[in-house]
């Protein structure tokens, strides 16, 4: 389902079709959701992370690598989509999966104040700060709050 909207002659079609042929192949699925959001193809980076949760939802990437988890895409992938809702969902489950991922405690942040939740909002930059006190963005997001 994933493989839809990306052209049949380009590589993540192999992916996405072993997804649907596979539905266990998770690989597949993350590889077709890197090659989307590469590509900006936004639905079909939609499609391929739902794949990919339904397969394994607790996939996290590796931090040594520089290498986002899959929640972290996804919230990615929703903001690329206008839809603040779910994109806060996702870097939720990224910072239950990973209280220590600043990035996505930001990110948490800056959606919760954008839909008008202060409070949630404050708690993420707390978060945020709790595990790195010197991170900008949270430093910034304090200071918009009037923390």
């Amino acid at each position: 389902e994933c493989a839809d909207s990306l052209d049949a002659e380009g590589p993540p079609h192999v992916w996405l079709d072993a997804t649907q042929a596979n539905t266990d192949d998770a690989e597949a699925a993350l590889k077709g959701l890197k090659h989307a959001i590469a590509i900006k193809d936004w639905k079909s980076a939609e499609r391929c992370a739902m794949a990919h949760i339904e397969i394994n939802p607790y996939h996290q990437g590796d931090r040594d690598k520089g290498e986002p988890g899959l929640h972290v895409l996804a919230g990615r992938v929703y903001e690329e989509l206008k839809d603040q809702k779910r994109a806060a969902r996702e870097y939720r489950v990224a910072t239950l999966l990973d209280e220590k991922d600043v990035d996505s405690w930001v990110k948490l942040g800056r959606l919760e104040l954008a839909q008008g939740n202060r409070d949630a909002a404050a708690e993420a930059v707390k978060k945020a700060l709790d595990v790195d006190g010197t991170h900008a963005g949270a430093k910034e997001l304090r200071k918009l709050l009037g923390l």
